[in-house]
């Protein structure tokens, strides 16, 4: 089998030791091409201009969302032929765990590497995003979760962190709810969200492909229980976020709950989220800019994975 093997040496969890061994595994078993990004978006341009069987990305989230986008086609929503393996060497690895792959890349080589011995592999729906931007008509695939608003402004706050030369970590998206929680409730900066197809108005609304949305650490986040890649998107809404509200939902998340007061919709093919004023935008944790609106619409089948999918 031909295989790409994407590797972002910057990942959290990179080492050149670590990457030794797990070309030296997949070599033994797979052709392999290996190439590295060298900047953020470096690997949609790899995932789409090579030819191979198999793409295989080793790194965080944010490099499984750009092998994706290099991978799918969006005039059809599903891929150009390579099918997807995941190496999570990234500070959270949602994407990995959801497939049941271990959080060591070591250990996800082998067990990628027993998928592909067993042809355990499966079709998974994906999600597509458009939004307008100062750049004009902007789409974008997400792997698990999407959003505008809070999680947004989240994401906005650790990005610069880590512009600033911080590690992502667990703890580092932690700080960064806290404080937008906090500010949250005293500036009042974000317009409640307007969930188009029912005429809903949130303060707050998170979209996912899959179940958990995230983790903290170990603990699994479940805003949106029923999700997964057999299925459209789901949405976790909170009318308000007022003090009442926020506070009670922010604990419930953190310990792996669902809040008792949030609206959920389950299997959705399309969501619209739109605010009365540009509000930043988030795809599988990496920030994306600002807009007054984010569309989203389920890819179903959209690429095939080897791993364990949950139903």
């Amino acid at each position: 089998m031909r295989a790409l093997l994407v590797i972002n040496p910057q990942s959290t969890g990179a080492s050149s030791a670590t990457q030794r061994v797990v070309e030296r595994a997949l070599r033994s078993e797979l052709d392999l091409e290996v190439v590295e990004t060298d900047a953020r978006g470096h690997g949609v341009a790899l995932a789409a201009a090579l030819d191979a069987d198999l793409v295989i990305a080793c790194g965080g989230d944010g490099t499984v969302n750009e092998v994706c986008n290099g991978l799918i086609d969006f005039s059809t929503g599903k891929s150009r032929g390579a099918a997807l393996g995941i190496i999570p060497t990234g500070s959270t690895n949602v994407f990995a765990r959801a497939l049941g792959f271990r959080n060591d890349p070591v250990e996800a080589t082998h067990q990628l590497l027993e998928s592909i011995k067993r042809n355990n592999r499966t079709e998974i729906s994906l999600g597509l995003a458009s939004w307008e931007s100062p750049l004009g008509s902007e789409e974008r695939i997400f792997t698990f979760c999407a959003g505008i608003g809070f999680d947004g402004a989240v994401v906005e706050r650790v990005d610069r962190e880590r512009q600033r030369g911080n590690r992502s970590s667990a703890s580092l998206y932690w700080r960064a709810t806290s404080r937008e929680v906090s500010r949250t409730l005293i500036v009042e900066e974000h317009a409640p969200l307007l969930y188009v197809e029912e005429s809903l108005r949130l303060g707050l609304a998170l979209v996912a492909n899959t179940d958990p949305y995230t983790y903290k650490g170990n603990q699994a986040i479940h805003p949106t229980p029923r999700a997964s890649f057999a299925t459209g998107l789901d949405l976790m809404g909170l009318r308000d976020i007022r003090l009442a509200r926020l506070i009670p939902a922010t604990i419930a998340l953190s310990m792996g709950l669902t809040p008792r007061a949030s609206v959920q919709r389950h299997d959705l093919s399309h969501i619209t989220l739109r605010a009365d004023r540009a509000l930043p935008i988030q795809l599988d944790g990496e920030p994306l800019g600002r807009s007054k609106e984010l569309k989203l619409r389920s890819l179903p089948a959209a690429v095939t994975v080897y791993g364990r999918a949950r139903a």
